[in-house]
């Protein structure tokens, strides 16, 4: 798989998710693969996933108010 219009994938949380994110809602949508190098290279995440998951859902969730 790799990135396009519709396909991005970010190595860690950072604030170019949350711009990934947003451009996606401002667009057709897309899917958006964490703890993946741009080349498709699995970095997986460290620490706690539901954690990570949890924090992206409250940044998601402050951006789109």
């Amino acid at each position: 798989m790799l990135e396009g219009t519709i396909v991005e994938f970010k190595r860690e949380f950072n604030e170019k998710v949350i711009n990934t994110m947003l451009a996606f809602l401002n667009t057709e949508g897309g899917t958006l693969y964490l703890g993946l190098s741009d080349d498709g290279s699995v970095y997986g995440l460290e620490g706690d996933v539901d954690l990570e998951a949890i924090r992206l859902w409250q940044h998601a969730n402050t951006y789109t108010r």
